[in-house]
């Protein structure tokens, strides 16, 4: 896969993504320049949000668009669960269950796990459909991806 591939997978997957009735929450995990952000801008572009980049040194962004919206993290630099919470994380988590055209992606997830709060099947993403994304870089540029859950039929 190329990285201009990359972007053509975003496509494949956000199309049908748009007709679930329930909001999206992306696990990103894949070393530095692995295509991450680059996926994350591509979905934006989908969404008709305008500019997306890395919001590295800010942890989140969001980005509002006519066709849905991402609030979009980058873990990365995440030193304790406090500064998670500092971000307003859990607050964005609990609305973003609420509107069914809202993705909410997140860079570095295995961060979660390693600040004890869990990722994938945690209990706090419950009334999301929960996608995993595994990226590797230059020079194979991989990406697979998971649907590792999603809310039981009768809601949240």
């Amino acid at each position: 896969m190329t990285l201009e591939r990359l972007g053509s997978a975003a496509t494949d997957w956000v199309a049908p993504e748009l007709l679930q009735p329930v909001s999206k929450l992306v696990f990103l995990r894949g070393p530095m320049g692995a295509g991450k952000t680059t996926f994350v801008v591509k979905v934006a572009e989908l969404l008709g949000t305008g500019d997306a980049a890395s919001p590295s040194y800010a942890l989140h962004s969001r980005y509002e668009g006519p066709r849905g919206s991402i609030d979009h993290f980058d873990l990365d630099r995440l030193s304790s669960v406090d500064e998670l919470e500092s971000t307003g994380f859990w607050d964005l988590i609990r609305e973003a269950q609420e509107n069914p055209r809202r993705f909410v992606m997140i860079e570095w997830a295995k961060r979660l796990d390693e600040f004890g709060v869990g990722s994938e099947n945690a209990p706090w993403t419950r009334g999301f459909r929960v996608w995993s994304f595994d990226f590797s870089g230059p020079p194979e540029w991989k990406m697979a991806c998971r649907l590792t859950s999603q809310p039981s039929p009768s809601g949240r």
